[in-house]
């Protein structure tokens, strides 16, 4: 039996084409033996009152203790009884047609950690959508391997276990995480060229988006503990996440180090380089107070996830959730 567990908050209507593209799934490919569980962190909007009104049977859990995406998880496993989890945003449309590329006719996983491609769905702060985007930006000519993954994927409940879920001390970064940790015991997700989902959000590097996710202390968890824990635990699979998501972050290390030691401070330079060829490596036309404002942004960023590694010691959240249906 597979669960699909959705976990959301203020999400409204696209939770509701979050769980309709879920009943179409489960109606388009015959699925008999199946559960749909939505975890709400503390939503102050109307989801559970519009959960509650789709018809069928879904179960509903209310987080009232700590509300981070690893409690809701970790919540929404604790209540399944599937053999297997589908775990879902409350702000994704899962496309029906994947499931037969993950799963046979008796309705058992083919790979036990799995995802897919899923195409982002741009929207600007009045709702209206802007534009779309594929996560895997180069169009997936063959399924690939990786050492993370994202919100969105198939797991089988006893490689979930052996890792024992998610780590709750992460308010953000507990799927990269979850991946890593996976990686180290050698499951790597197998994410499949075909299309899985269509996520509707905000897009990733808009001005308003980054420096919310800046201050909400998305760097501290997702870069500076998670590199931490993963280093220390020696698991080579970290080297791979830093180089391709902190360059500068490197090289404000680097360029710090030579600094202290030859006390030339004119090396610092190295670093504001470093960002600046960044900057224009994207190739998008940016005028220059956006060039200070990136800098800037980038500056706080990297001084954040060094903070964050080698001070900050976030506690794990208790599972603490009430049965709403």
């Amino acid at each position: 039996m597979i669960g699909f567990i959705i976990i959301g908050k203020n999400e409204g209507p696209k939770l509701i084409k979050c769980i309709n593209s879920i009943k179409r799934t489960i109606d388009h490919n015959g699925i008999g033996e199946y559960e749909i569980i939505y975890v709400d962190s503390n939503s102050t909007d109307n989801s559970i009152e519009l959960v509650n009104e789709i018809e069928g049977n879904i179960k509903i859990f209310k987080v009232t203790g700590n509300a981070r995406p690893a409690v809701g998880r970790n919540v929404g496993a604790a209540e399944s009884k599937a053999d297997h989890y589908c775990f879902i945003d409350g702000d994704m449309e899962l496309v029906p047609d994947f499931l037969p590329n993950v799963m046979d006719d008796s309705g058992n996983l083919k790979y036990p950690f799995v995802s897919g491609q899923f195409e982002n769905f741009y929207y600007d702060e009045n709702d209206h959508r802007i534009g779309s985007e594929l996560y895997i930006k180069n169009v997936m000519n063959k399924d690939q391997y990786q050492s993370t993954t994202g919100g969105l994927f198939i797991i089988e409940k006893g490689l979930w276990d052996k890792v024992g879920g998610m780590d709750t001390r992460f308010k953000t970064g507990e799927d990269l995480d979850l991946g890593l940790r996976l990686a180290k015991k050698g499951h790597l997700l197998l994410r499949k060229k075909e299309l899985f989902a269509i996520h509707h959000t905000r897009h990733y590097k808009s001005k308003t988006r980054i420096w919310k996710d800046l201050f909400a202390g998305k760097t501290l968890y997702a870069r500076g503990v998670l590199y931490r824990k993963h280093i220390l635990s020696l698991n080579r699979h970290i080297v791979k996440r830093i180089m391709k998501s902190d360059p500068t972050c490197l090289l404000l290390v680097l360029s710090g180090l030579l600094t202290i030691i030859t006390k030339e401070f004119y090396l610092l330079i190295i670093y504001l380089l470093g960002i600046i060829i960044g900057i224009l490596l994207l190739r998008q036309k940016v005028s220059f107070s956006e060039v200070l404002s990136r800098i800037l942004y980038q500056f706080v960023r990297d001084v954040l996830t060094i903070f964050s590694f080698l001070f900050f010691y976030p506690r794990k959240a208790e599972l603490q959730y009430e049965k709403i249906k």
